[in-house]
């Protein structure tokens, strides 16, 4: 985090882009919307990993590669996949 940058309330850094700490911390317990932000980006990866984990499961323990094809196993994984990782 840069230190030369000040705002009032809560943000991020523009240079690059971290959470900007308060100067002085309050005991009283606001909702932390990083929290929250990384709990919701945690369902949505959730949700979008588990097709993947069974279509790739699925080929080692099932024949489930005969009923969908390995070329369109592989694009939907391929789909599924990318949102996560970006």
């Amino acid at each position: 985090m840069h230190l030369q940058i000040r705002q009032v309330g809560p943000g991020v850094c523009p240079i690059c882009g971290m959470a900007l700490e308060p100067e002085l911390a309050s005991a009283e317990a606001a909702p932390n919307p990083e929290v929250a932000d990384m709990t919701r980006r945690f369902w949505i990866a959730l949700v979008l990993t588990l097709p993947v984990l069974a279509l790739e499961m699925g080929g080692h323990l099932t024949n489930l590669h005969m009923l969908l094809g390995q070329n369109w196993s592989n694009w939907l994984q391929f789909v599924l996949a990318t949102p996560v990782v970006l």
